[in-house]
């Protein structure tokens, strides 16, 4: 079995941007742009993991204070990251939820983590990875709520 670490070199002008691999005894050079180091060293802020599926830069968060500013969202949600967006529901079937984008992905994982079961003013949020899929399941099902109600009036069928 053979062990293998890797090494970056940056003591001198010459080792920037050289990377070498040590197998055994042997260390072999392999070349690297500037850019793979700077992606390399993004990873490695990151703790190089892998996230699920599901995770995404936008949220859906609900139970949110009917009178909640866009201010307290952005104080509230801002400390996890750069944020691109938010969008508070003002409408009856909307009031109290609002979607939040972040510009990373990380800073999204990481204010679903420190923000699911928060409490402003007396609520307690629901953080969200928002999910496309799901929401259009919920419209398609309205539409065949619908076609039945039309359906069922033109037969002359009420349940």
């Amino acid at each position: 079995m053979k062990k293998a670490c890797i090494l970056l070199h940056f003591g001198t002008p010459e080792g920037l941007g050289r990377k070498s691999k040590k197998v055994g005894s042997q260390r072999k050079t392999l070349g690297r742009t500037r850019v793979e180091l700077v992606m390399a060293a993004v990873s490695l802020r990151k703790g190089n993991t892998r996230l699920p599926p599901e995770v995404n830069r936008v949220l859906y968060v609900r139970n949110l204070p009917f009178n909640i500013s866009s201010e307290e969202m952005y104080d509230i949600f801002g400390k996890y990251g750069a944020i691109r967006q938010i969008r508070i529901g003002t409408s009856k079937e909307t009031r109290g939820t609002a979607f939040v984008v972040y510009e990373d992905i990380y800073d999204a994982k990481t204010a679903v983590d420190h923000l699911s079961g928060f409490n402003v003013a007396n609520r307690y949020l629901i953080v969200l990875y928002y999910q496309q899929s799901k929401i259009s399941k919920k419209v398609d099902l309205k539409k065949k709520e619908d076609e039945l109600a039309r359906m069922q009036e033109k037969y002359g069928l009420r349940s």
